[in-house]
């Protein structure tokens, strides 16, 4: 599974077990150091669901992307690669 693709089977999955399995899928390409995410602070769902599972914010910023037309903000989180 690629890195893309193991975010989007982790979100799909609604914190359900499934998802610590698809990052370790997506932790078994050599070259991945890191997982990062770039969330709407107002989706409390998705916030919580990446910090369940490991993911530690890094930042925020304002005004990231156009939605129709209503600017979002960010919150970026990541989750480096567990030590072995």
């Amino acid at each position: 599974m690629t890195p893309p693709r193991c975010a989007e089977a982790c979100l799909k999955t609604n914190g359900s077990g499934a998802a610590p399995a698809d990052l370790a899928q997506g932790f078994s390409e050599p070259s991945l150091g890191a997982l990062t995410a770039d969330v709407d602070p107002r989706n409390a769902a998705s916030l919580g669901l990446l910090q369940r599972l490991g993911f530690a914010e890094t930042g925020t910023a304002k005004n990231t992307f156009l939605l129709g037309e209503e600017w979002c903000d960010s919150v970026y989180l990541r989750l480096d690669r567990p030590s072995a």
